[in-house]
Protein backbone atom coordinates (compact mmCIF):
# COMPACT_ATOMS: atom_id res chain seq x y z
CA UNK A 1 0.00 0.00 0.00
CA UNK A 2 1.46 3.33 -1.06
CA UNK A 3 1.17 6.28 1.33
CA UNK A 4 0.61 8.71 -1.52
CA UNK A 5 -2.59 6.96 -2.53
CA UNK A 6 -4.26 7.39 0.85
CA UNK A 7 -4.75 11.16 0.80
CA UNK A 8 -6.16 11.11 -2.73
CA UNK A 9 -8.53 8.31 -1.82
CA UNK A 10 -9.63 10.24 1.24
CA UNK A 11 -10.12 13.35 -0.92
CA UNK A 12 -12.20 11.35 -3.40
CA UNK A 13 -14.35 10.03 -0.56
CA UNK A 14 -15.10 13.55 0.64
CA UNK A 15 -16.01 14.63 -2.90
CA UNK A 16 -18.72 11.98 -2.99
CA UNK A 17 -20.49 13.23 0.14
CA UNK A 18 -23.69 15.10 -0.56
CA UNK A 19 -23.44 18.83 -0.13
CA UNK A 20 -24.90 20.25 3.02
CA UNK A 21 -28.33 21.76 2.45
CA UNK A 22 -28.44 25.50 2.58
CA UNK A 23 -31.19 27.01 4.65
CA UNK A 24 -32.95 29.89 3.02
CA UNK A 25 -34.31 32.56 5.32
CA UNK A 26 -38.09 32.30 5.72
CA UNK A 27 -40.03 34.37 3.23
CA UNK A 28 -41.68 37.38 4.75
CA UNK A 29 -45.39 37.18 4.10
CA UNK A 30 -46.78 40.19 2.39
CA UNK A 31 -49.89 41.79 3.76
CA UNK A 32 -53.16 40.42 2.44
CA UNK A 33 -54.05 41.92 -0.87
CA UNK A 34 -57.47 43.56 -0.96
CA UNK A 35 -60.29 41.44 -2.32
CA UNK A 36 -61.08 42.35 -5.90
CA UNK A 37 -64.50 43.86 -6.46
CA UNK A 38 -65.44 41.34 -9.14
CA UNK A 39 -64.97 38.48 -6.68
CA UNK A 40 -67.89 39.82 -4.67
CA UNK A 41 -70.17 40.56 -7.64
CA UNK A 42 -72.35 37.46 -7.28
CA UNK A 43 -72.86 37.82 -3.50
CA UNK A 44 -73.70 41.50 -4.03
CA UNK A 45 -76.21 40.56 -6.73
CA UNK A 46 -77.81 37.99 -4.40
CA UNK A 47 -78.08 40.61 -1.64
CA UNK A 48 -79.68 43.06 -4.09
CA UNK A 49 -82.25 40.47 -5.21
CA UNK A 50 -82.87 39.53 -1.57
CA UNK A 51 -83.41 43.19 -0.71
CA UNK A 52 -85.88 43.55 -3.56
CA UNK A 53 -87.76 40.46 -2.39
CA UNK A 54 -87.72 41.71 1.20
CA UNK A 55 -89.29 44.97 0.06
CA UNK A 56 -91.94 42.98 -1.80
CA UNK A 57 -92.65 40.86 1.26
CA UNK A 58 -92.96 43.87 3.55
CA UNK A 59 -95.30 45.71 1.19
CA UNK A 60 -97.35 42.63 0.26
CA UNK A 61 -101.04 42.92 1.05
CA UNK A 62 -102.11 39.65 2.65
CA UNK A 63 -105.85 39.16 2.98
CA UNK A 64 -107.13 38.40 6.46
CA UNK A 65 -108.71 35.21 5.17
CA UNK A 66 -105.30 33.76 4.25
CA UNK A 67 -104.47 30.69 6.29
CA UNK A 68 -101.09 29.35 7.31
CA UNK A 69 -98.62 29.11 5.61
CA UNK A 70 -99.97 32.03 3.60
CA UNK A 71 -98.73 33.70 0.43
CA UNK A 72 -95.56 35.04 2.04
CA UNK A 73 -94.26 31.71 3.38
CA UNK A 74 -92.29 30.44 0.39
CA UNK A 75 -91.02 33.87 -0.70
CA UNK A 76 -89.71 34.35 2.85
CA UNK A 77 -87.82 31.05 2.65
CA UNK A 78 -86.35 31.97 -0.74
CA UNK A 79 -85.35 35.42 0.50
CA UNK A 80 -83.69 33.98 3.58
CA UNK A 81 -81.82 31.43 1.47
CA UNK A 82 -80.58 34.20 -0.82
CA UNK A 83 -79.08 36.06 2.14
CA UNK A 84 -77.58 32.86 3.60
CA UNK A 85 -75.99 31.90 0.27
CA UNK A 86 -74.65 35.45 -0.22
CA UNK A 87 -73.12 35.42 3.27
CA UNK A 88 -71.62 31.95 2.78
CA UNK A 89 -70.11 32.95 -0.56
CA UNK A 90 -68.64 36.12 0.93
CA UNK A 91 -67.08 34.21 3.83
CA UNK A 92 -65.70 31.59 1.44
CA UNK A 93 -64.14 34.26 -0.78
CA UNK A 94 -62.58 36.08 2.16
CA UNK A 95 -61.23 32.90 3.78
CA UNK A 96 -59.77 31.62 0.51
CA UNK A 97 -58.20 35.00 -0.06
CA UNK A 98 -56.47 35.00 3.33
CA UNK A 99 -55.23 31.41 3.00
CA UNK A 100 -53.59 31.97 -0.34
CA UNK A 101 -50.03 33.29 -0.39
CA UNK A 102 -49.81 36.51 -2.43
CA UNK A 103 -47.42 34.94 -4.97
CA UNK A 104 -49.93 32.13 -5.57
CA UNK A 105 -52.80 34.56 -6.07
CA UNK A 106 -51.35 35.84 -9.31
CA UNK A 107 -51.21 32.29 -10.68
CA UNK A 108 -54.55 31.13 -9.29
CA UNK A 109 -56.65 34.07 -10.41
CA UNK A 110 -59.25 32.86 -12.82
CA UNK A 111 -60.52 34.80 -15.74
CA UNK A 112 -61.83 38.26 -14.90
CA UNK A 113 -65.54 38.77 -14.39
CA UNK A 114 -67.42 39.27 -17.63
CA UNK A 115 -69.09 42.55 -16.74
CA UNK A 116 -70.93 42.71 -20.06
CA UNK A 117 -72.64 39.35 -19.42
CA UNK A 118 -73.35 40.24 -15.80
CA UNK A 119 -74.79 43.60 -16.81
CA UNK A 120 -76.97 42.02 -19.50
CA UNK A 121 -78.44 39.51 -17.04
CA UNK A 122 -79.03 42.15 -14.36
CA UNK A 123 -80.64 44.45 -16.94
CA UNK A 124 -82.90 41.60 -18.11
CA UNK A 125 -84.00 40.97 -14.52
CA UNK A 126 -84.66 44.65 -13.85
CA UNK A 127 -86.58 45.02 -17.11
CA UNK A 128 -88.60 41.92 -16.21
CA UNK A 129 -89.47 43.39 -12.82
CA UNK A 130 -90.50 46.69 -14.41
CA UNK A 131 -92.75 45.23 -17.13
CA UNK A 132 -94.23 42.23 -15.30
CA UNK A 133 -97.50 43.91 -14.32
CA UNK A 134 -98.19 45.92 -17.49
CA UNK A 135 -97.11 43.25 -20.00
CA UNK A 136 -97.96 40.15 -17.97
CA UNK A 137 -96.00 37.03 -17.15
CA UNK A 138 -95.79 35.52 -20.63
CA UNK A 139 -94.24 38.57 -22.30
CA UNK A 140 -92.16 39.69 -19.29
CA UNK A 141 -90.89 36.13 -18.75
CA UNK A 142 -89.96 35.97 -22.42
CA UNK A 143 -87.92 39.16 -22.01
CA UNK A 144 -86.22 37.71 -18.91
CA UNK A 145 -85.34 34.34 -20.43
CA UNK A 146 -84.20 35.88 -23.71
CA UNK A 147 -82.01 38.42 -21.88
CA UNK A 148 -80.41 35.72 -19.71
CA UNK A 149 -79.71 33.58 -22.79
CA UNK A 150 -78.05 36.55 -24.48
CA UNK A 151 -76.06 37.35 -21.36
CA UNK A 152 -74.82 33.76 -21.16
CA UNK A 153 -73.48 33.99 -24.69
CA UNK A 154 -76.16 32.61 -27.00
CA UNK A 155 -76.09 34.29 -30.41
CA UNK A 156 -79.26 32.87 -31.96
CA UNK A 157 -81.79 35.62 -31.22
CA UNK A 158 -84.81 34.16 -33.03
CA UNK A 159 -84.29 30.67 -31.60
CA UNK A 160 -83.72 32.13 -28.12
CA UNK A 161 -86.89 34.21 -28.42
CA UNK A 162 -88.97 31.16 -29.38
CA UNK A 163 -87.53 29.07 -26.54
CA UNK A 164 -88.08 31.94 -24.07
CA UNK A 165 -91.69 32.34 -25.21
CA UNK A 166 -92.32 28.60 -24.97
CA UNK A 167 -90.78 28.45 -21.50
CA UNK A 168 -92.91 31.38 -20.31
CA UNK A 169 -96.05 29.73 -21.65
CA UNK A 170 -95.19 26.41 -19.97
CA UNK A 171 -94.61 28.14 -16.64
CA UNK A 172 -97.93 30.00 -17.04
CA UNK A 173 -99.69 26.68 -17.65
CA UNK A 174 -97.93 24.98 -14.73
CA UNK A 175 -98.93 27.74 -12.32
CA UNK A 176 -102.52 28.09 -13.50
CA UNK A 177 -103.38 24.42 -14.20
CA UNK A 178 -101.08 22.69 -11.72
CA UNK A 179 -101.16 25.07 -8.76
CA UNK A 180 -104.34 27.02 -9.40
CA UNK A 181 -102.45 30.34 -9.23
CA UNK A 182 -102.77 33.18 -11.70
CA UNK A 183 -99.65 34.94 -12.83
CA UNK A 184 -100.16 38.53 -13.97
CA UNK A 185 -101.94 38.40 -17.36
CA UNK A 186 -101.01 41.93 -18.46
CA UNK A 187 -102.05 42.98 -21.95
CA UNK A 188 -102.72 39.37 -22.96
CA UNK A 189 -105.53 39.26 -20.36
CA UNK A 190 -107.60 41.51 -22.61
CA UNK A 191 -108.11 38.71 -25.13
Amino acid sequence: MNTHDTPTQAGAATDQLPPEPTLDPPEALEEDQPVRLDELAVPALLVAIGGYLTYGLVTMEVPASASWPGPGFFPTIITGLLFVVAAAMTVQILRAHRRTHPSERARDEGPPTDWKATGTIVAAFLLFAAVLVPLGWILAGTVLFWGVARGLGSRRPVFDLLVALGTSCLIQLAFSAGLGLRLPPGILGWF
